[in-house]
């Protein structure tokens, strides 16, 4: 993949377009001034996707610093109040791939991703959204020529991945294990969803949604299920009374214990015990 820039002309006929390509490409910016301060590019307007190759940037927008290393991007608005720019470091260097582009939906596009992760998100290379924007600008390399409304559907195409890739991000195997673990050795506490998916860096849904697809089940149900586990081994192993169990295994109550109990297991853990 070399680094290089392709411009489009909207040749299409209907006005306004739900999504224009303006132009995109590879760059390789090393110890120049590059910088670009979006409240002053009056002649330049639209949406801009840039995502870190290597190296890296910076980008600046309400108040707030981004640095923006390897597999980690921006999407902005022109012209608004936020800046880009390569830091003025001795071998500075920011590899990145870019998409530029407009259109009477982009806008709401933009404002969802915007909701979802603000304007910067973390990908790996090898993501789906990422994955789609290198494949189409090696096409470009290998000589494509869009047909009538493809650069459109291009772009919703790859604006559609990304907002699904970043509000659902995979979950990896050392974090399932780290989720499945904290609850396994803390059970016994006031666990809750918030919690967890705070610890994982991804909301509650998230969590929630990722957790059943490699468990089989959602967090809190785990939890259930782990609390019961023990439960039932101090139904049969001590003579501890319900309220203690239900203290030591996490239940708010006795009562609640013994209604979660029955509802899981078709008997109370009185029952469970004499038959034990």
């Amino acid at each position: 993949m070399t680094h290089n820039f392709y411009g489009f002309i909207n040749y299409d006929a209907i006005s306004p377009l739900p999504m224009v390509l303006y132009d995109m490409g590879v760059e390789l910016r090393q110890d120049e001034n590059y910088y670009y301060d979006n409240s002053n590019r009056t002649n330049y307007d639209g949406y801009i996707i840039q995502y870190t190759l290597s190296g890296y940037g910076v980008y600046e927008s309400e108040g707030s610093l981004y640095n923006l290393e390897k597999n980690k991007g921006f999407i902005t608005c022109v012209p608004n109040n936020s800046k880009y720019y390569l830091p003025n470091q001795k071998d500075s260097s920011w590899e990145y791939i870019y998409v530029h582009f407009s259109g009477s939906v982009a806008g709401q596009f933009y404002d969802e991703i915007k909701r979802v992760s603000g304007n910067t998100f973390t990908l790996p290379f090898d993501n789906p959204a990422i994955q789609l924007l290198i494949n189409e600008y090696e096409l470009l390399e290998h000589g494509k020529q869009y047909r009538r409304f493809e650069s459109g559907a291009f772009i919703y195409n790859f604006l559609t991945t990304l907002l699904r890739e970043i509000s659902a991000p995979g979950l990896s195997d050392s974090q399932i294990t780290d989720a499945v673990n904290h609850i396994n050795t803390n059970y016994n506490t006031d666990i809750s969803l918030a919690e967890l998916s705070k610890n994982l860096g991804i909301t509650a849904p998230q969590l929630s949604r990722l957790f059943h697809k490699e468990i089989g089940i959602n967090p809190i149900e785990y939890l259930t299920n782990v609390r019961l586990e023990h439960s039932m081994q101090l139904l049969t192993m001590t003579n501890l009374g319900i309220n203690e169990i239900a203290s030591l295994c996490g239940f708010a109550n006795g009562n609640y214990f013994t209604k979660v109990f029955k509802r899981k297991l078709g008997f109370t853990p009185s029952q469970y015990r004499m038959n034990h």
